[in-house]
């Protein structure tokens, strides 16, 4: 089985930004908020990488194949940057097909497209489900927090998403 651990940290940040997006508004995003939680668990390349997707959906341009040019030319940066790794640049290239779903604000399409990616990274969705590694875990039980929140109407504010994702999805057991 593949290494998952940035992807999955970017996937999650890239649905919960879907949500938050789609209560309150893209406005209201802080991009340095998103560089400072993704810092703490990825690289700062990858942190950055995301910031400058989040600058440029703020511009209130829609995906557009302008728009996926400005995210390729980042990327070229990214690829000729020996302190990035591979997955690290899968995750980042696997955002900007994500960022297309944040514009869309349908949490439950990021969400279903997000566990596809990870699941197809990972390399068995039957042993996916039934794995017991914590980065897996984690993953499903955050994804399965944004999408009954989704569900209910309620916005999920950053403390208590992080939160959730720290500690909390340890203690939502099947």
């Amino acid at each position: 089985m593949k290494s998952i651990a940035v992807l999955s940290e970017v996937a999650m940040e890239l649905c919960y930004l879907t949500a938050t997006r789609k209560t309150i508004g893209v406005i209201a995003i802080s991009e340095d908020e998103v560089e400072l939680y993704l810092k703490k668990t990825t690289s700062p390349e990858v942190a950055s990488f995301i910031k400058f997707g989040v600058n440029l959906l703020k511009t209130g341009s829609i995906f557009s194949p302008v728009l996926k040019m400005y995210f390729d030319a980042k990327m070229m940066e990214c690829t000729r940057n020996p302190n990035i790794s591979i997955e690290e640049l899968k995750a980042i290239q696997y955002s900007i097909y994500l960022f297309e779903h944040v514009q869309k604000e349908n949490v439950a399409d990021i969400l279903r497209v997000s566990e596809n990616i990870v699941i197809f990274e990972y390399g068995d969705i039957f042993s996916f489900y039934e794995s017991s590694e914590e980065v897996i875990q984690k993953f499903i039980r955050t994804l399965r927090f944004l999408r009954e929140k989704d569900s209910e109407y309620v916005f999920v504010d950053r403390k208590e998403y992080e939160d959730y994702k720290s500690e909390g999805w340890k203690h939502n057991v099947d």
